[in-house]
């Protein structure tokens, strides 16, 4: 689709007369658009980091102090699938053997839940930076196959983990992350952000997670 548009424009720059070299170099700068919805308001530019993030929506603060909020609870091994850093497993209410996805030790990476609000459908991964694209794209595509014949619904994306500590490590993946959603060609809603200082706690002069296990229901 690029190359054939691109042909036109070169075709239509012939014709018109017009400076072939600076249209088509524009034409090339044009910025793809973004379609990052942040507490409802599609964005044009990403946040660079978690700060960002929770000064220009604070609202994000709320959220994820209603997460910390709730009890901790112990759960068995009936209906539960745990999954390791870089796994990307999918379920849907009605699912018959998983009732529960669950990982942990999420420290200086980061959750990512994707979820279809229609459906309830979800896919969740453990990240720490790596292939962070290509499991955008997949999580993506997974939970629109699950989620066909529900149009009604959106993408929702949560974020829980990136500890803030002295080196930054959380931050680095929290801003790959958002850029490889910000990059995606759909509109995907970030509803959650426990992420950098709102999942830090100081205990013993050390920089430690506040949670670091995380259970979907789905």
């Amino acid at each position: 689709m690029f190359v054939d548009r691109f042909s036109w424009l070169i075709q239509r720059c012939c014709k018109q007369g017009t400076d072939l070299f600076v249209f088509s170099f524009r034409f090339l700068l044009l910025p793809p658009k973004m379609v990052l919805v942040l507490n409802g308001v599609l964005q044009d530019d990403c946040p660079m980091g978690t700060i960002s993030l929770f000064m220009q929506h604070p609202i994000y603060r709320d959220y994820a102090q209603q997460l910390l909020n709730i009890p901790t609870k112990s759960v068995g091994p009936v209906g539960l699938l745990y999954i390791g850093q870089r796994e990307m497993p999918a379920a849907t209410p009605h699912d018959k053997n998983i009732n529960i996805v669950g990982t942990d030790d999420a420290t200086t990476s980061i959750i990512f839940v994707v979820r279809h609000s229609g459906l309830g459908a979800v896919v969740l991964a453990h990240f720490d930076g790596s292939g962070v694209d290509e499991a955008v794209c997949a999580m993506v595509a997974r939970v629109q196959e699950l989620a066909l014949g529900y149009p009604g619904g959106r993408i929702e994306l949560q974020l829980i983990g990136g500890y803030r500590n002295p080196q930054s490590c959380g931050e680095e993946v929290f801003y790959n992350i958002m850029q490889s959603f910000h990059k995606h060609h759909l509109e995907i809603d970030l509803t959650q952000a426990c992420v950098g200082e709102l999942n830090t706690v100081l205990l013993l002069s050390k920089f430690r997670t506040t949670v670091q296990l995380l259970i979907t229901i789905s």
